[in-house]
């Protein structure tokens, strides 16, 4: 499929998705990050919060949360990378079809042989 779909693409318009694979990588890292700092910040103000007796003792749910289990971890890992999001864009609507049939009508696999 994927030779197939190359084969159909002309040159400027696999870089054109190589060059959009790394602008697309480089928002995902960067909205990934957006958001931890954000998490961070908002347990930050928690944890002042929480640092005073009185608002520790009438708030006692609030103050006994633990970090959740997302912030616990360097997941920086796990947005996808350059070369995934370049293969998902270059496949398409290819990576959900079950059968040759759904291939060849959506340009997946070339047209059966009469």
């Amino acid at each position: 499929m994927r030779a197939y779909r190359v084969l159909l693409m002309s040159d400027e318009q696999i870089r054109q998705l190589r060059a959009d694979a790394v602008t697309e990588e480089a928002n995902l890292k960067h909205s990934d990050k957006e958001m931890r700092d954000r998490a961070w910040q908002a347990m930050g103000a928690r944890q002042q919060r929480c640092n005073d007796l009185v608002y520790r003792t009438q708030n006692a749910n609030e103050c006994s949360r633990g970090i959740p289990l997302g912030l616990m971890y360097d997941t920086t890992g796990l947005t996808p990378s350059v070369d995934q999001v370049f293969e998902e864009a270059l496949l398409g609507v290819c990576r959900f079809v079950k059968t040759k049939q759904d291939a060849r009508i959506n340009k997946c696999l070339p047209p059966a042989p009469n």
